[in-house]
């Protein structure tokens, strides 16, 4: 878990959950030097035996990449700190661990998403991240990239030996889940990812349309760095400002438009500081 000035009133709950459905060899944390209540909420709830804390300053791919290198399991897991796992998942959790266990298993992650919807109600779906040179610019306009190319890191089971050679660029502060996903296929894994019931926090802490603003600057700026071709890019952000202008998704096209200027202006957003 990577932190960085992670408290809300929810967090607490957050890592309790990890705890109690996840129940993990380790609990790894990266944290870049908080200054709020977290790792002393980290510390209340996690045992001594089972904590791993380390405070250093450095983007989410380095603490990604660092963490996975801390960890003596063959499976790992990757859960974000706004992300709170409600009960009804615990099952599945518990069965998508099974997909790791057979020696020949080509499954290197298996990941969860948060609801989509669709005419107010929650599509349940999965769907098999694909290599970006697999995909054509057709199906990049109509979907975009996030959606065929770019597995989530919000709650995640990896192999963590794909991660061993997983070389991180010490720039990325997002879309380290995009380089990941790709590195994973590259070693002809599969990645998929599971529509879920997880619940984000994040709305409790950033509110209204400066959160899809903030979002997309940030993500837009990362998503430069991840050097990803630019007609595939444009169309990617051409195909979501139209899509969320017919669908009236004011929250898509605001974060659209963020993407526009973080990318052409990436490195004044490439930090969402806390």
């Amino acid at each position: 878990m990577p932190t960085w000035n992670s408290y809300t009133k929810y967090f607490p709950l957050i890592v309790a959950r990890v705890m109690r459905f996840l129940d993990p060899h380790h609990f790894i944390v990266i944290d870049r030097h908080s200054t709020d209540k977290t790792v002393e909420a980290i510390k209340s709830i996690v045992p001594k035996n089972k904590l791993k804390l380390i405070k250093t300053n450095v983007d989410l791919q380095i603490a990604r990449k660092l963490g996975a290198n801390l960890a003596d399991t063959d499976v790992i897991c990757f859960v974000d700190s706004d992300i709170l796992i409600p009960i009804s998942l615990k099952k599945t959790l518990q069965q998508s661990l099974r997909s790791f266990e057979s020696p020949s298993s080509r499954i290197g992650a298996v990941g969860f998403s948060l609801h989509s919807f669709r005419a107010g109600k929650p599509v349940i779906s999965y769907r098999v991240i694909r290599a970006v040179n697999s995909v054509t610019n057709k199906e990049v306009l109509y979907r975009g990239l996030n959606w065929l190319c770019r597995g989530h890191l919000f709650l995640c089971f990896l192999k963590r030996s794909l991660l061993q050679d997983w070389e991180p660029n010490p720039l990325l502060s997002a879309f380290e889940d995009f380089s990941l996903s790709q590195h994973i296929l590259k070693k002809r894994y599969y990645w998929v990812e599971l529509t879920s019931s997880l619940i984000h926090t994040k709305e409790v802490k950033y509110r209204g349309l400066m959160r899809f603003l903030r979002q997309g600057l940030w993500e837009g700026a990362n998503l430069k760095i991840v050097n990803i071709n630019t007609s595939k890019v444009l169309l990617t952000v051409f195909g979501r400002l139209i899509g969320g202008l017919i669908n009236r998704n004011l929250g898509q096209f605001i974060t659209y438009i963020g993407y526009t200027i973080g990318y052409l202006a990436y490195p004044a957003f490439r930090v969402w500081k806390r």
